[in-house]
């Protein structure tokens, strides 16, 4: 039985060591970007939540539609679009659902600024004086990433309130929306923005009203 000299078993093991340590520290780097682009991702859908909270806020904005453009813009392209399928409305999967389908969003809207625009009309006609308070509460975000495309989804339950009239009074409106929001991003000049957001709404409910109430008043003659 012959053996190979030591000083060789040595070299075969340092390069052995070295192979391992390169290949152990690529990895760890292409790990590390795919986290840092993950979070990054991830803080698209909270920006979102900021601007529609934002435009929301009826109570602390005096402009709400452009207070919360202007965080939107920072997290969308300028030629995202947006599609919806509102509550009761069919959907083929509640996390990026087919658009041309046979079960296709009821609208589609093009453009940052134009969905800025439609959150604010839905939200100032409600019940006739317009939410004082909107809160998206976001969770089971999912995140999957593929160099520089990526995708998220996450549940939420947005909160829409109506203030009473006084002081510690009950809330004349408190509605309450459950669904799934669906991303479509891309990193563009090393920035992650927002190309798509679809909406698929599963419950829009009034949990409590008293006085007015949510209902919108009937319109004059």
């Amino acid at each position: 039985m012959s053996f190979a000299p030591i000083t060789h078993i040595f070299k075969v093991l340092g390069l052995s060591a070295v192979a391992l340590v390169c290949a152990t520290g690529l990895a760890s780097a292409d790990t590390t970007q795919e986290l840092k682009d993950k979070a990054e991702i991830e803080s698209l859908i909270y920006c979102y939540a900021r601007g529609a909270d934002t435009i929301g806020s009826g109570k602390t904005q005096s402009d709400p539609e452009a207070a919360g453009f202007a965080i939107l813009k920072t997290c969308f392209t300028d030629n995202a679009t947006f599609g919806v399928w509102p509550v009761g409305m069919p959907f083929d999967r509640e996390a990026f659902p087919s658009r041309t389908g046979s079960k296709p969003p009821a609208v589609i809207v093009e453009g940052t600024v134009s969905w800025a625009s439609s959150i604010n009309a839905a939200f100032r006609g409600a019940g006739g004086v317009g939410y004082d308070f909107v809160q998206h509460l976001l969770s089971n975000v999912h995140v999957d990433v593929k160099g520089n495309d990526g995708k998220l989804s996450a549940y939420l339950v947005s909160t829409h309130i109506i203030q009473g009239e006084q002081p510690f009074s009950p809330s004349r409106c408190h509605q309450q929306s459950n669904g799934t929001y669906s991303l479509r991003v891309k990193k563009i000049g090393g920035t992650w923005k927002v190309t798509s957001l679809d909406l698929t709404q599963i419950a829009y409910d009034i949990i409590t009203e008293s006085g007015a109430g949510c209902a919108a008043p009937a319109a004059t003659q």
